[in-house]
């Protein structure tokens, strides 16, 4: 269905158009702030501000030089002692970082970072809109009332996720958290977006659903390998053996192991195993994409689920070159966030099958051929006057 046929059908319920309009929003904002966070990370400027959420732009010194009041703000310092500020601080917080850094450089980094947090804060902005129009309206309330509240919860969770990256200098998995919680955002308001755009026909689904099972299961499995790519970025491991298939000169590569460390060490923090996973894993992926795709083939499903299940594999083999060239050509800016982005387009078709499944009913193979044995039947008994 439509956008346009869906508000057309549903129209007439006082607040859906307008909250229909707000998610679609905020899904092209989260779009936006998703492949914004992941040049952050590609630029280095994710430190450029070591203050969270407000940050220092003026100070008021005493006699002997010592601070005794600081101005903070969320904007920028409008004076060039402010900038002054900000360096020294940035410095001093940073390690790696000398006093010589040029200042124009600052400056870039530090309108990288704050642009991301900027659109951050107006995805708030937009959201207490739209949960506003949730929550006014009855029928509205009924249908994603409860989504809505929880989903503001998942952005406060986002907004300390972050903070909490700064914090501990972009640690990978805090990193990678922050990383995975945008995702999951995104995709409650992709499910309310469903739930107003195409109301369920069935309160619950049929207990022998296998589709719906095996299509929540790849979405978990996605959300691992996003998970995975959130650590590629974070631990830079992208920039080593830019090769492929083989990781170098060998299918797997010296140091995939550091002894000592332990597991959790390797996985999060050993460059080499945190490639060898993610790039290996992606297969993992496609082949369960494959699989869900080729369970539905027999089974009838609502248009919009057939549309995501042919859908999705394509995506997946996009997804799968992407990285390959992305790997190839040492972490380019542009194919590596067109890679981030692509990713989360597939989570979100396999979202719609999973709620389409769930939400309108999915009849098994069995079933269908045991109706179209009745309607032969039926079309072989003599017609009544």
């Amino acid at each position: 269905m439509s956008t346009q046929s869906s508000l057309q059908a549903h129209g007439r319920e006082p607040g859906t158009r307008p909250t229909v309009w707000l998610l679609w929003s905020l899904i092209v904002l989260c779009f936006v702030i998703v492949t914004l966070g992941g040049y952050v990370r590609l630029s280095g400027s994710g430190l450029a501000i070591p203050e969270w959420p407000f940050f220092t732009v003026s100070q008021t010194l005493d006699e002997t030089g010592k601070v005794i009041a600081s101005k903070k703000s969320i904007f920028p310092p409008t004076t060039e002692e402010g900038w002054v500020i900000l360096k020294d601080i940035f410095v001093r917080d940073i390690p790696g970082f000398e006093a010589g850094i040029a200042m124009s450089e600052f400056k870039r980094m530090f309108f990288v970072e704050w642009s991301h947090r900027a659109v951050a804060k107006f995805i708030g902005l937009v959201y207490l809109a739209f949960l506003g129009c949730a929550l006014a309206y009855k029928g509205v309330r009924a249908r994603i009332g409860k989504l809505a509240v929880i989903n503001l919860f998942v952005l406060v969770a986002q907004a300390v996720l972050g903070g909490l990256a700064v914090k501990f200098h972009l640690d990978s998995v805090k990193v990678s958290i922050h990383l995975v919680n945008a995702f999951i955002f995104t995709s409650i308001l992709s499910w309310m977006l469903l739930k107003l755009l195409h109301p369920a026909t069935v309160e619950k689904p049929s207990p022998g659903n296998t589709i719906l099972r095996v299509s929540s299961a790849v979405y978990v499995v996605i959300m691992i390998q996003l998970f995975s790519g959130g650590l590629m970025a974070a631990s830079h491991a992208g920039y080593t053996m830019n090769t492929w298939p083989k990781m170098g000169d060998q299918w797997i590569a010296p140091g995939v192991w550091e002894a000592g460390t332990g597991l959790y060490h390797n996985l999060t923090e050993n460059v080499v195993m945190i490639q060898l996973t993610h790039r290996w894993f992606a297969f993992a992926v496609a082949l369960a994409v494959l699989y869900m795709a080729l369970s539905a083939a027999y089974i009838e499903v609502s248009k919009v689920a057939r549309w995501a299940l042919r859908l999705a594999p394509a995506i997946v083999v996009l997804q799968i070159i992407l990285g390959i060239f992305t790997l190839l050509k040492g972490v380019h800016p542009h194919l590596a966030l067109t890679h981030q982005s692509v990713g989360l387009v597939l989570l979100l078709s396999v979202l719609v099958v999973i709620y389409e499944t769930k939400c309108h009913p999915v009849v098994s193979e069995a079933a269908l051929a045991e109706r179209e044995e009745k309607a032969a039947k039926a079309s072989q008994e003599p017609a009544h006057a």
